[in-house]
């Protein structure tokens, strides 16, 4: 972790500490998670600057209760950082949100919205390692 922090990078899990899956390899809590918290990709953001990362990768528990998943928290959040946290760059480790959202398109719009800086974003479907649990 040491090495980690020493080279300006830090994961941050959003959506909440509960999924809505009961994936075999993982040992997040399963059941029904709290409301979606709208001020949450503010707080990640504002994290972000105040520690001076450089790197960050942003993973999620899965939010099957909600109509897109979460995608507009990881949207807005990925917003936030590239607007608080000039070049840092964004990886985001996000669920398959029951293949209801056109990644395509969710990573056009924010890349439209923060054209403004040069950071980068990488997305990594997790449906690869378990495509239909």
């Amino acid at each position: 972790m040491a090495e980690c922090w020493g080279n300006g990078t830090a994961t941050f899990l959003i959506l909440g500490d509960t999924c809505t899956r009961s994936c075999g390899f993982c040992d997040v809590k399963r059941g029904k998670p709290l409301p979606l918290d709208l001020e949450e990709p503010q707080r990640i953001a504002e994290a972000v600057k105040a520690m001076g990362l450089k790197h960050v990768v942003i993973t999620s528990v899965n939010r099957d209760d909600c109509e897109d998943g979460g995608a507009s928290i990881f949207a807005a959040t990925i917003l936030r950082i590239r607007e608080l946290q000039l070049g840092c760059t964004v990886e985001a480790l996000i669920p398959d949100f029951k293949g209801n959202i056109d990644l395509d398109k969710l990573e056009g719009f924010i890349k439209q919205k923060g054209a403004k800086n040069n950071a980068h974003i990488h997305f990594h479907c997790a449906s690869f390692i378990a495509p239909k649990l």
